[in-house]
């Protein structure tokens, strides 16, 4: 069962008008209410921007995203490696664009008794 939802951003770009711009992404997420994809529109819906495709294990972390543009041709690939604690949580995150790394994210957890 996949579920989809409908969300607005608001994106200013920088150009001879200075318009502001409106932008629909519209989210499918799977069963466990992940998402799996996300595509990016003009509020009108007479855009298509870029879809991503999320990739993701059986516990849910994200493993790779595929960046499509308008014409459905692929122009990114991304992955990302986690490292995890003793207690099963990612401690580093690293996220990489056609082998080069181009993302650390390092968590700190303090664990109560």
């Amino acid at each position: 069962m996949l579920i989809k939802s409908n969300y607005i951003y608001f994106e200013k770009h920088i150009d001879s008008d200075y318009k502001l711009r409106n932008l629909v992404t519209e989210f499918t997420y799977d069963k466990n209410e992940r998402v799996i994809e996300s595509n990016w529109l003009k509020s009108d819906s007479t855009y298509k921007y870029n879809k991503i495709i999320h990739l993701r294990n059986r516990k849910g972390k994200l493993l790779k995203e595929k960046e499509y543009n308008k014409n459905n041709e692929l122009i990114k690939k991304r992955s990302f490696k986690y490292s995890y604690d003793d207690n099963s949580n990612w401690i580093l995150e690293k996220v990489y664009e056609n082998k080069i790394c181009i993302k650390t994210t390092i968590r700190e957890i303090e664990y109560y008794n």
